[in-house]
Formats: structure tokens, C-alpha cells, sequence
């Protein structure tokens, strides 16, 4: 008896649910009418664009020049010199000085260039 209470209830409710959909055309706001046009509440503009910013100029970023890349002749005497040849910079440069005593200590068995290259893909976790 219980179940069979519960089963009706249910069976009402998702009724007046379909029917209430139905009379609404499926979502609409029951108010309005069916062939009834909307207006935006917004204007609409006569163009489409980025609109990212405005007149850039003729030649923008002529003067812009890449950034130099520390010499490897460096490498020796500037822990984050090598920073600008890692494939992440900012982790390098984090662990720039411990790298360097390490790489500099091993210099007999490994290039140092190759060896800060090597700890850069490891990238010690962090």
C-alpha cells in the first residue's frame, strides 16, 4: 500500500511537470506568446571585431629586438646564466646556485653545459 502511494504521488508529480512544459512550448516563458519577436537588451553593433584595443600604429614592435641569450662563457662565473637556455626558465632560476655547485664539482666527467641540461629535465620535483 505504501509503495503503491508513493508510485501515484510520483506519477503525478512528473504529469504536471510534462504538462507544464507542454503549455510553456518546452521551456518558454508561459507569458509570452508563441510568434511573438524578442528584442535584445543590448545594442547591436554594425561591426564585429576583436575589440582588443584600438589603432596599433603603422609598424608596431619595429624597434623590439629578441632577448641575447647569455654567452656560455658565462656559464662558470653566473649560476642563472644557463637559465636562459632551460627549458623552464623560472624552475631553473629557482634552483640556479645548488645546481651550479653541484655541476661544478662534476666538470672532470661531464661538460657543464650538458650537465646543467641534464638536472634541467629532471627538474628535482619541483
Amino acid at each position: 500500500m505504501r509503495n503503491t502511494l508513493i508510485m501515484a504521488v510520483a506519477l503525478a508529480q512528473l504529469t504536471l511537470v510534462d504538462y507544464a512544459l507542454a503549455e510553456s512550448r518546452h521551456g518558454e516563458d508561459p507569458g509570452t506568446e508563441a510568434n511573438a519577436q524578442t528584442v535584445a537588451a543590448y545594442p547591436q553593433l554594425s561591426w564585429r571585431g576583436s575589440s582588443l584595443g584600438g589603432y596599433l600604429g603603422t609598424n608596431p614592435g619595429v624597434g623590439l629586438k629578441p632577448i641575447q641569450k647569455a654567452p656560455e662563457a658565462s656559464f662558470p662565473t653566473m649560476p642563472a646564466a644557463w637559465c636562459d637556455y632551460s627549458l623552464v626558465p623560472g624552475r631553473c632560476r629557482s634552483r640556479a646556485e645548488a645546481d651550479h655547485a653541484w655541476c661544478l664539482v662534476r666538470t672532470a666527467q661531464l661538460d657543464y653545459a650538458q650537465c646543467r641540461q641534464t638536472l634541467d629535465y629532471i627538474g628535482w620535483g619541483s
